[in-house]
């Protein structure tokens, strides 16, 4: 919906910005990008780490085996019991997360509340300790020379829309369309990892980026919204438009360099401060405070973009949210309301591992993920909102690409 300035002030989402901080600004879209531990993974992977030197869930567990963690950490032996089980047929790709397992000893109510935050504690402190040995400032100086020398953060935020390689898809986004000069693109990142990897990616430096490029305007960034020349197939040659780029990167979950801040645990329902419940203090969104610092943003969004991030329970909060926004676009247009200022998308980054991972399956998982059945009437709409880019190692991309 659109905003008047009282009420952007009132919210603590997006700021709105005008032409006293950009002189010829003619719009601003809000972009709000999830970004999870596939993006981590991929930046270990492009240095080489090996497996049991990554942040992963299994690496985590084999480090607590070499530490000779305590054995009757609840958590712990929950992870011992799955892995034993995974080694057989009966197993399953979830047996060292251990969000699922703090899930399932609060559901199956065989542990007090107290020895669960305890014990989780414990595996916290643990966890900071693991992800400090991985994340070192030689990774993060590589990190920071690559991204400046290949231009990858610019990049990035300029021309992500190639990444919709499927014609069709891409002339069905209104997204697109929407674009002219002296727009702003305020990108805010929810980064869901612990590290500072993708802080250090998006960072725009003094080689990639200056806020007073040109000489008679103060335009900064040039976004280029058809990359592959669908929308105009005789523009070959898509320089972009001249407008203007911001960007921040939250931490939700914590930040290892403040330790006491991570939160690892389960998902809330939309309305917990309706009512106290001991499980709460076991929840994300609870200790988050995510009513109060994003529910906002969500409403203000033009554009929403999931990244590197598995679409599980856990953060089903965020997948509520998101599907929330764009079911209720999804119907206005159908009616023709022309009150909105813009009708929300949302395009998913999927990492492809197999043959039944596709396009489809992906919207299906989103839709049962935010609480959505598909084949109903809600998740139609919300499947006609989203665009899925399936990719593997080898496929050219744009967003957040380590390719050089």
């Amino acid at each position: 919906m659109p905003w008047t300035p009282d009420e952007q002030n009132q919210l603590t989402g997006f700021s709105r910005y005008s032409k006293e901080q950009f002189s010829r600004l003619e719009r601003q879209h809000n972009i709000m990008v999830f970004v999870g531990n596939g993006f981590d993974l991929q930046i270990l992977q492009k240095y080489e780490y090996p497996a049991d030197h990554q942040t992963t869930y299994s690496a985590f567990y084999k480090y607590l085996q070499t530490r000779n963690f305590e054995q009757s950490n609840c958590i712990f032996s929950a992870m011992q019991r799955e892995y034993a089980i995974s080694q057989s047929e009966d197993g399953h790709e979830n047996w060292s997360d251990i969000e699922y397992h703090i899930s399932n000893l609060v559901n199956s109510n065989h542990v007090g509340m107290d020895q669960l935050q305890s014990d989780l504690q414990a595996v916290q402190q643990e966890f900071v300790e693991f992800l400090q040995s991985i994340i070192t400032p030689d990774l993060l100086q590589k990190l920071s020379s690559d991204t400046e020398e290949h231009g990858w953060s610019s990049r990035s935020l300029s021309s992500f829309l190639g990444d919709i390689t499927d014609r069709t898809d891409f002339t069905s986004m209104k997204f697109p369309s929407s674009i002219n000069h002296y727009y702003l693109f305020n990108f805010q990142f929810i980064n869901f990892n612990y590290t500072p990897l993708l802080d250090n990616y998006i960072f725009l430096d003094k080689k990639q980026f200056n806020p007073l490029k040109n000489k008679t305007v103060d335009t900064h960034f040039l976004f280029r919204n058809d990359p592959l020349g669908y929308i105009h197939p005789n523009n070959v040659d898509d320089i972009g438009y001249s407008g203007y780029i911001l960007t921040s990167v939250v931490h939700p979950h914590g930040d290892f360099n403040i330790p006491r801040s991570l939160l690892l645990g389960m998902d809330a329902p939309n309305n917990f401060k309706a009512y106290r419940d001991p499980r709460h203090k076991l929840s994300k969104p609870y200790w988050g405070r995510n009513n109060e610092r994003f529910e906002a943003s969500f409403k203000q969004a033009d554009l929403f973009i999931i990244f590197g991030s598995s679409i599980g329970s856990s953060d089903g909060w965020w997948w509520r949210h998101i599907a929330s926004e764009l079911i209720d676009a999804a119907k206005d247009a159908q009616a023709d309301d022309r009150a909105r200022e813009f009708e929300p998308e949302l395009i998913i980054y999927r990492r492809t591992c197999g043959p039944n991972e596709t396009p489809e399956s992906t919207v299906k998982e989103f839709c049962r993920a935010a609480g959505y059945n598909p084949g109903t009437e809600p998740a139609e709409y919300l499947a006609s909102r989203i665009h899925v880019v399936t990719y593997n190692d080898f496929t050219p991309r744009f967003f957040l690409s380590t390719s050089n």
